[in-house]
């Protein structure tokens, strides 16, 4: 049987246009972006500055607004540790989150909690695995200064209502983030006029390298202070030390290019996916329930099943998808997301995440049925 990867959610190959952009950058174009004294150093300044014009062109926002980093994860961390110990009449800052978040945000806000660095309240989610904007309404203080919300849920494919959480933001005058990893690059994306604040993303999601990705910050109206994360150069206007990984922005750069030429496609390829593969589950007669399946909220790029008909080992060969919670390693750990839901653990247990990407076939999915099929009970 032909191996068949359905979790792109989790990585997307390199594009080979990326890695084209990338190559030079390892070797003859080898020159430090900060040695602007010289020839070398130009050409990889200028080429860091074609990248930020990409990530621009793509997500609709200013060139002053982005900085690198090494992915979604530390853009997460930055964003959330930046309101550790917020000082105002002896008052720690108020942060208001969800308990469907990635684990890249719901661990720093639990250790900041646990350490008396911040104040958290995670709002819990519906059945589709969004909150309910009146809940958010419901939990601000007088100290709330962030709220945190991911864009796409990366287990369910479900959307946050952005702009409504933003709006509520606004008029109450506290600062909106959004881990938006899922959504760059499927859905349109106008940071210039969205009530968002912060915005992080990951280039490995979108067919660029791994270990780059950017968090984008308003730089206006209203303006969000960010302190440096790391000290020693004036990179990144000072926020951000030490010397850029210019092959690695580069690739960032094209996969945004990438992604903004495919953009308008995106829904509609997908749809078509989603739409065959359950019609050929059904066909095959596996029984399943559709995890966080929402209309108006919902990008079918991501399939959540629990399968009703299966007995699913812990490990299906053949079979890349998502078991147990996503981005866990070494141990399989029952998805908190789920849980978040309303399944129970043995639920979880025969619940898979399939994902699809640009290079998912008709052939993928047919495949992927007839490896199921062999698990029926």
């Amino acid at each position: 049987m032909k191996n068949v990867y359905l979790d792109y959610n989790a990585t997307t190959p390199c594009d080979e246009s990326v890695l084209q952009a990338m190559l030079p950058y390892f070797s003859s174009e080898f020159g430090n972006a900060s040695s602007v004294n010289y020839e070398q150093g130009w050409k990889s300044d200028l080429a860091i500055k074609k990248s930020k014009q990409q990530v621009a062109q793509l997500l609709k926002c200013k060139l002053n607004e982005i900085y690198f980093t090494s992915g979604a994860t530390e853009s997460n961390n930055w964003i959330l540790q930046n309101f550790f110990s917020y000082n105002n009449q002896n008052e720690l800052a108020h942060i208001i989150s969800s308990n469907a978040e990635h684990a890249s945000v719901k661990k720093i806000l639990e250790f900041g909690q646990i350490n008396n660095f911040c104040e958290v309240t995670f709002l819990p989610v519906n059945r589709y695995g969004f909150i309910n904007p009146e809940d958010l309404k419901k939990s601000i203080k007088a100290n709330t200064k962030l709220a945190s919300f991911i864009y796409l849920n990366n287990e369910l494919g479900t959307l946050n209502p952005v702009l409504e959480i933003g709006k509520i933001c606004r008029e109450n005058k506290i600062y909106f983030h959004t881990d938006a990893t899922q959504a760059v690059g499927k859905l349109k994306i106008d940071f210039s006029s969205l009530p968002i604040d912060a915005l992080s993303f990951s280039a490995h999601k979108i067919y660029g390298p791994k270990g780059i990705g950017a968090l984008i910050k308003k730089s206006s109206n209203p303006y969000l202070d960010l302190k440096p994360l790391f000290h020693g150069g004036d990179q990144q206007n000072g926020l951000r030390a030490g010397t850029y990984n210019t092959s690695s922005i580069v690739g960032l750069g094209q996969a945004c290019e990438l992604a903004y030429k495919k953009i308008d496609d995106a829904f509609m390829f997908y749809s078509k996916l989603n739409e065959f593969f359950l019609t050929e589950l059904k066909d095959c007669e596996i029984q399943f329930i559709h995890n966080g399946l929402n209309n108006e909220n919902y990008f079918p790029s991501t399939l959540n099943l629990t399968f009703l008909n299966l007995d699913l080992p812990s490990v299906i060969p053949n079979l890349a998808v998502s078991q147990g919670s996503a981005c866990s390693t070494q141990k399989t750990e029952y998805s908190y997301v789920l849980e978040a839901i309303g399944l129970t653990e043995q639920q979880a247990k025969n619940t898979l995440r399939f994902s699809f990407g640009r290079l998912t076939t008709k052939e993928d999915l047919q495949n992927c049925c007839e490896i199921l099929k062999k698990y029926k009970v």
